[in-house]
């Protein structure tokens, strides 16, 4: 196993969390710092459902009603504009 985010190999076992389920297992990267689990899944869990609110947003539908439509809450429909708007300037 290597670390998600600088693919090296050096990294010790640290600690674990608590699932409902289960214990999962935390592991710190020596070369970059970062902590991570293993199996861990990096980027958009629904890029689908980011499309979608893009769309919408860009149609000119207000935040709230995005929300309403797509069943999200209120917050979440604000962090994906505001990540979008952000790699737009980029």
């Amino acid at each position: 196993m290597n670390c998600p985010y600088c693919e090296g190999y050096d990294y010790i076992k640290n600690g674990t969390y608590q699932t409902n389920y289960s214990y999962i297992q935390k592991y710190y990267c020596k070369d970059c710092g970062r902590w991570y689990i293993e199996n861990e899944v990096k980027g958009e869990k629904k890029p689908e459902l980011n499309q979608k609110v893009i769309e919408l947003y860009e149609e000119g539908m207000p935040q709230r009603k995005i929300a309403e439509t797509l069943g999200i809450s209120k917050r979440t429909v604000y962090k994906k504009i505001k990540k979008y708007k952000k790699e737009e300037e980029d």
